[in-house]
């Protein structure tokens, strides 16, 4: 296709003709045409002004809406919990050097694992140890939930006394 036909087509290739493009890159080429494309038509103004009236009418497909919300605010977090429900309750009252030591643990386990050929011996000498190790973290951390809200409590029965 000659260039002025390419300007009068809106800068776009039929379909079929990024086939022909040699060197192997008519899959890349197909996916910049297309995202030229996608370009022209959302800073199409025409385009812009229908979409902000569906917008304000309250007719956009919600596929679209959730996008454009994506957009504007970014993707909300997306959280997996493999466990039941509460499972990791006791992760949220570790402090950062605590979660910081249960992580080398379970490397340090892990490469017991990968090192050993099977789940004998030391593999499940290193799960042991670092199972005790957990529980000593998660007593430490409970141990000073505790002393967190005795200090809690004492500071609100000072707090009643003064009044």
């Amino acid at each position: 296709m000659s260039d002025a036909l390419r300007i009068l087509n809106g800068g776009l290739r039929p379909i079929g003709e990024a086939e022909r493009i040699s060197g192997g890159r008519a899959a890349a080429a197909q996916r910049n045409e297309a995202r030229i494309f996608a370009l022209q038509v959302v800073r199409d103004p025409v385009y812009r002004k229908n979409l902000l009236l569906a917008a304000q009418q309250r007719t956009l497909a919600p596929a679209v809406e959730t996008t454009l919300l994506a957009y504007a605010y970014g993707r909300p977090t997306e959280r997996v919990e493999l466990g039941r429900p509460g499972a990791f309750d006791e992760l949220t009252d570790l402090s950062t050097s605590d979660l910081a030591a249960r992580a080398r643990l379970i490397v340090s386990a892990a490469a017991a694992l990968s090192e050993s050929e099977t789940l004998e011996g030391e593999a499940l000498e290193a799960a042991a140890r670092t199972n005790e190790a957990l529980a000593v973290s998660t007593k430490s951390a409970e141990a000073r939930r505790r002393k967190r809200e005795e200090n809690a409590d004492a500071d609100d029965e000072a707090s009643t006394d003064e009044v």
